[in-house]
């Protein structure tokens, strides 16, 4: 029987690929290229998702890669217009919150996390656990990041199911023993939770 729902944040409770979602953004202010800039700019997002950069150098790094002449606090405004919920996905989740424990489980950094929790402090709220990558220091899809959050909770994984927009992510969970979803449509998830009789 399930009892737990793991759910990752970017992708699924917020609309489009987050590098991408800041970018579109920060193109909108700067001459940058896009494309140019992704590859980079996304192994800097990565290094702070997995705590080994820190968010004051996140962005010095990126003003001085890609002649950027932002302060943090500027910054910090890009991440947070990046940010567009799924409300359809949380909706959902507020349908079923109350029948099962809702785990956050988001690889995500500092910056995006201030917003989170000053600007969405009620999805947040949907969450009996919250972990982030960045301060567990250990990303998806690492096996490692599962097995903490098991234990930590002490849950049988065969009674869990985890969400994320990404098939790697997924499998990794599945090793541990959880349900897993790949996320492409909040009808789609649905869908797939009835099917492990959730709903």
């Amino acid at each position: 029987m399930i009892t737990t729902i793991i759910c990752d944040w970017g992708g699924v409770l917020s609309c489009g690929k987050w590098t991408q979602a800041i970018l579109d953004v920060l193109a909108k202010e700067k001459p940058i290229s896009i494309e140019k800039v992704y590859k980079e700019f996304n192994d800097m997002m990565v290094k702070m998702n997995e705590g080994n950069l820190s968010s004051t150098d996140f962005v010095k790094n990126a003003n001085k890669k890609f002649n950027l002449g932002m302060t943090e606090e500027e910054m910090g405004s890009v991440f947070k217009r990046a940010i567009i919920p799924n409300k359809e996905m949380i909706n959902l989740l507020r349908r079923i919150h109350s029948k099962y424990d809702l785990i956050l489980l988001s690889d995500n950094d500092d910056i995006t996390l201030k917003s989170l929790r000053k600007d969405h402090a009620t999805m947040l709220a949907l969450f009996k656990k919250k972990y982030f990558s960045h301060e567990l220091k250990i990303a998806k899809p690492n096996i490692k990041i599962f097995e903490y959050v098991l234990a930590e909770l002490g849950i049988d994984p065969a009674q869990c199911v985890f969400i994320d927009d990404k098939q790697k992510n997924v499998d990794s969970a599945k090793k541990c023993g959880m349900k897993g979803i790949v996320f492409s449509s909040v009808e789609q998830v649905k869908q797939e939770l009835e099917l492990l009789g959730v709903m």
